[in-house]
């Protein structure tokens, strides 16, 4: 059962991955969605900046910040139960982003969390393709209207939702095994 207005980042705090963008999103979302929550787990060069600015804006009541959770298993029980993922790089060319192929997007859609994110990493085009979840500009606007277009049509969160459960699958290990192995002579 999910919290269907806990929304969640996951990942490193810092600038690069955009967790200042989650949060100064927030206010443009609570008048509309006056249950709105997001959840922010990770560490990072930028936490104690990330909990000022929390403060500064006044939304500890509508920010649950976790910080880092070892335990894999507790990490996806808590990514299960919110119902958006979102990892909205900033772009920038020197990002560590910029050329790698984050896990955290797979591991939302592993646990049926659409996703939304910018146009930064190397899963963009697929996520679009796939309809597992939103592709966005850097702006406090661009990310919460594409969160309120999931929000607001529960059968359209539905399909993006399936979707990206779906999507992860051809992540399992399994199946990249199983794969390779058939390719073997």
């Amino acid at each position: 059962k999910i919290n269907f207005y806990n929304i969640v980042y996951a990942g490193a705090l810092r600038e690069s991955a955009g967790p200042q963008l989650a949060i100064k999103t927030i206010p443009l979302l609570i008048k509309k969605y006056p249950k709105i929550k997001l959840t922010v787990i990770g560490s990072g060069k930028d936490s104690d900046k990330l909990q000022k600015l929390i403060k500064h804006l006044k939304l500890e009541h509508f920010i649950d910040f976790r910080g880092y959770i070892a335990n894999f298993y507790d990490l996806t029980d808590i990514l299960s139960k919110t119902s958006i993922g979102l990892g909205p790089y900033k772009p920038m060319k020197e990002s560590f982003s910029y050329f790698s192929d984050p896990s955290k997007l797979k591991l939302y859609m592993c646990c049926g969390l659409p996703v939304i994110t910018t146009d930064m990493t190397t899963m963009s085009d697929l996520i679009s393709k796939t309809g597992s979840g939103l592709i966005i500009n850097y702006s406090e606007k661009s990310l919460a209207d594409a969160i309120s277009y999931l929000l607001d049509n529960k059968q359209r969160y539905n399909s993006y939702k399936n979707a990206a459960a779906k999507l992860s699958k051809k992540f399992d290990i399994n199946h990249i095994l199983d794969n390779a192995i058939k390719k073997i002579p």
